[in-house]
């Protein structure tokens, strides 16, 4: 039997141990200060490391615009001004993406939130978008690339609109309602494929007083997951 002094030491040693392994969740705003190296901690602030799968990125405006070094999963992406190059790699998330200026360039975006809104607005999107969401926002972006969402929430979702997609747009929802656009126009100069499935309100193409155009040779189609309810 061990003293009682030890007895009351050895926990207390392993709760310490375990508190300490527990991996606190940090925000990293990008500087630029020392390159363009996302994997460099003097190029964030605070400079104490960079992003990894727990923490949350925050993208501005700097002299030197990060570039991803390797496939990286954070939690909440924030990016409000600036140029976020992806190389030939991707960058998840699986908390929030809020996107409200700047670029995304290269690369694939890969939004992983079944419990987390996404939501592109008034920026330019050069990188593949190929992830799952609980809410979708499209309010205002322009798309480059090909966009592959799912939407899982069961809310509806009123985007803005005032989107241009230049390339394929693929949206699955499994679960309440995709509104498009609610109030400005969209911009359609790919073909669009459209998913609804499971408990699904569908997508809907219009609301209000928005409006879409498809570019000439370009069509709306049914995907292979078919399809419960669209409107024009």
């Amino acid at each position: 039997m061990l003293p009682s002094y030890l007895a009351w030491t050895v926990p207390a040693l392993f709760l310490i141990l375990i508190s300490g392994s527990a991996s606190a969740q940090t925000t990293y705003t990008w500087t630029g200060a020392a390159n363009t190296a996302w994997n460099n901690a003097a190029n964030w602030s605070p400079a104490t490391g960079y992003p990894l799968v727990a923490d949350n990125a925050v993208i501005v405006t700097t002299a030197n615009p990060p570039v991803l070094d390797a496939d990286r999963t954070i939690t909440n992406l924030t990016v409000t001004s600036g140029t976020v190059d992806l190389g030939a790699r991707t960058l998840t998330y699986t908390g929030t993406g809020t996107f409200t200026s700047g670029a995304v360039n290269n690369g694939t975006l890969a939004p992983n939130s079944p419990a987390g809104t996404t939501t592109l607005s008034g920026t330019n999107f050069a990188a593949a978008i190929n992830g799952t969401a609980d809410r979708m926002l499209f309010n205002g972006s322009i798309f480059n690339a090909p966009v592959t969402v799912t939407k899982t929430g069961s809310t509806n979702d009123y985007s803005n609109g005032g989107n241009t997609f230049n390339n394929t747009l693929t949206i699955t929802v499994t679960n309440g309602r995709q509104y498009m656009y609610n109030s400005a126009n969209d911009t359609y100069n790919g073909n669009v494929i459209l998913n609804s499935t499971g408990t699904s309100g569908g997508v809907w193409l219009s609301q209000n007083t928005g409006s879409a155009t498809l570019a000439a040779g370009r069509i709306v189609s049914i995907g292979a997951g078919g399809f419960r309810s669209v409107h024009c």
